[in-house]
């Protein structure tokens, strides 16, 4: 993927609609959205397209579960967040870091 088309400025829903301002989808498009809140200005600034918004489908790393009510195919990363603080609150007080990085799957919701 040529490095002009990623886009990494922040997570504010103002930021993804200034940086997607000046893009008019003319062929099927994917975009990957950090966060939800950027998502958010995805989905404005799409709702404002003249033409081809039926072209852009979406997935997010991050997941809420008003993303069903999206249009067209989302596909969001739900994060385990209760085994996140598990681990999380086991790492407290330790003085050691652990030997190896822990990973929690995360599971694709597709709306």
């Amino acid at each position: 993927m040529p490095e002009s088309h990623i886009l990494i400025q922040g997570y504010s829903a103002e930021t993804a609609q200034r940086l997607l301002a000046d893009f008019q989808p003319t062929v099927p498009t994917g975009l990957f959205v950090n966060s939800t809140i950027a998502l958010e200005g995805v989905v404005a600034w799409q709702s404002r397209l003249p033409n081809g918004a039926e072209l852009i489908r979406y997935g997010c790393f991050d997941w809420d579960p008003f993303g069903s009510f999206l249009p067209g195919n989302v596909g969001m990363m739900e994060q385990n967040v209760d085994t996140m603080l598990d681990h999380v609150f086991e790492l407290i007080g330790k003085k050691e870091t652990p030997a190896e990085v822990i990973k929690i799957p995360c599971e694709l919701r597709v709306y």
